[in-house]
């Protein structure tokens, strides 16, 4: 006899494309790091300045 997990699993949601920009100023770079305290929305940030927020929020 075979198990199937499919009676609990859920119906799978379409993929959306987010656009996060850098949110330091002046930089016009992809923000690929995302970064919260809690549960607050994240920060994006670029790799270059990823590291300026998690130093002044540590």
């Amino acid at each position: 006899m075979e198990m199937s997990d499919e009676a609990g699993s859920s119906a799978r949601k379409d993929t959306v494309m987010y656009e996060h920009w850098c949110e330091h100023p002046g930089c016009k770079k992809w923000g690929s790091l995302g970064f919260a305290l809690g549960k607050e929305e994240p920060r994006w940030f670029c790799a270059g300045h990823q590291p300026d927020w998690k130093l002044k929020h540590a």
